[in-house]
Parts: C-alpha cells; sequence; structure tokens
C-alpha cells in the first residue's frame, strides 16, 4: 500500500465516517431531547403544576411508584402529582440521568432524581429515588415517557 494512502487517505475517511454519524439529525442529539424534558418536568414540578408534569408522558403511560398503586395514562399520573403536591407547601426536584441507550424510536434511561420537600407544618424531608424509564417517540416526533419505574436506594 503506498505511504498516501495508508497515511493520509485512510486516516481521512475513518475521521469522514465518524463525523457523518454524528453529524446525522436524531443520532445524537435524542438524549439531549430527553435531557431537556427532564428540565421542563422539573421547571413544572417546582410550580407545583401537576398538568404540565404529565406533558413528558405519553398519553398511555404507566407508572410505577413504589409502595403504591400503578397509575395509568396521563390523567392519573396528574392525580397522583396533584395529590403530592396539595400536602405540600414547596418542593425542589433534581433529576440526574446516569445512561440512556436508544434503540429505534425507543430509549431506556437509567436515571436517579430527589426533592426536598417542605411540609404544610415547615418541616422539611428528602426523598431519592433510581429510575428506569422506557421512553418512545410520539406522532409528532417528540419522546415520551412510555413506562417509568422507580425505587428508593
Amino acid at each position: 500500500m503506498k505511504p498516501f494512502i495508508r497515511y493520509f487517505f485512510i486516516p481521512s475517511f475513518v475521521f469522514a465516517i465518524t463525523l457523518n454519524g454524528y453529524s446525522q439529525p436524531g443520532v445524537t442529539d435524542f438524549s439531549n431531547e430527553i435531557k431537556q424534558n427532564w428540565e421542563n418536568f422539573k421547571d413544572a414540578w417546582n410550580k407545583f403544576d401537576a398538568e404540565a408534569c404529565t406533558s413528558i408522558f405519553a398519553i398511555d403511560a404507566v407508572y410505577i411508584p413504589p409502595q403504591s398503586e400503578v397509575r395509568n395514562g396521563r390523567e392519573n399520573i396528574a392525580a397522583f402529582y396533584s395529590g403530592l403536591f396539595e400536602s405540600h407547601s414547596s418542593a425542589r426536584y433534581m433529576h440526574e440521568t446516569i445512561s440512556v441507550t436508544r434503540h429505534g424510536n425507543l430509549a431506556v434511561e437509567q436515571g436517579q432524581f430527589s426533592v426536598d420537600w417542605t411540609r404544610m407544618d415547615g418541616t422539611l424531608w428528602n426523598f431519592e429515588a433510581r429510575s428506569l424509564a422506557h421512553w418512545e417517540k410520539d406522532d409528532s416526533g417528540e419522546w415520551k415517557i412510555k413506562t417509568l419505574i422507580f425505587n428508593m436506594p
């Protein structure tokens, strides 16, 4: 093999293929879209807006909290959040995506979150959890949570 091909052409070809794979829409930006959904969720949570919180969920989502009944559908998830918000005067939600893997129009995210709560009587408490979310692109191309399960470490 000629030195030009070995030292210039092959590395340039590999570099171009690598760049092409990273620049395709949807190849790398999906994790940023999911993280942005969590930012929107966090903003809604901190405002105690249960309806806005559920905007990241599919209409037929399944929500599986620990030590509580399974909630099916966005409406039931919103009712769950409303109940939480009604019994507290404030909350600060934090979410961290540990890993997210895409499989076509599906993604699986491992995460963790915590909530610093203030009860109506002024007492403080903290809730920490690990989560596993199954995301799916909806008909409009937006990532929505299809299933969310979480537990306490």
